[in-house]
């Protein structure tokens, strides 16, 4: 058994030593390695059956058994490195999410501006200021608008009536989504 101060007792000779020594301390991976058995076999046998040895054996296990602290500080260590890791590839995971949802509403807008404006060339000249009506309000075509889009579409005064060619008015269409305007379309219209 091991009396208080962690000594192994009943060990006398060389040859007990290193049987006492074997049997105290666990081979486990935690244990410092940086005295090897062989190491503290010559040192126990260099001392003998003295009290400077027990005193050393003592030293050893302790700092043996403090090698525990050190594992558990290796692994808060690696634990924040794993969780700074990991934080770092959410970020990037988010930021992509959002790059995502801006390239796919910006697609909507696009494809609502090319329908709107290809809608208001079908329809009769609107003398600017003036605004055009929505591709939505057609239920003939059957285009919907996905929710938190909206289509405006104004005239505006580009030329007036020279007497030869006519007025020209720019058309613009406006694509907004929760009240921010997305995309802007403009081109240009003749009277005749």
């Amino acid at each position: 058994g091991l009396n208080r101060q962690g000594l192994r007792l009943g060990c006398g000779s060389v040859s007990s030593w290193r049987s006492c020594f074997r049997q105290t301390v666990p081979s486990e991976p935690y244990i410092d390695k940086r005295i090897s058995m062989d190491r503290f076999s010559k040192i126990i046998h260099q001392f003998g059956k003295t009290l400077a040895a027990r005193l050393f054996a003592a030293r050893f296990r302790s700092t043996v058994s403090d090698s525990r602290g050190i594992t558990l500080m290796e692994t808060v260590i690696a634990l924040a490195m794993f969780s700074s890791a990991g934080t770092a590839v959410l970020l990037g995971v988010s930021a992509a999410h959002v790059s995502s949802d801006r390239v796919s509403a910006s697609a909507v807008a696009e494809n609502l501006a090319r329908n709107q404006m290809e809608y208001v060339l079908t329809l009769d000249y609107v003398a600017p200021p003036g605004n055009y009506a929505s591709v939505t309000d057609d239920i003939t075509l059957n285009i919907s608008i996905p929710s938190g889009f909206s289509i405006d579409t104004a005239t505006e005064e580009y030329r007036s009536d020279d007497g030869l060619t006519g007025s020209i008015e720019k058309v613009v269409v406006t694509i907004s989504r929760d009240g921010l305007s997305v995309l802007v379309l403009e081109s240009l219209r003749s009277e005749s």
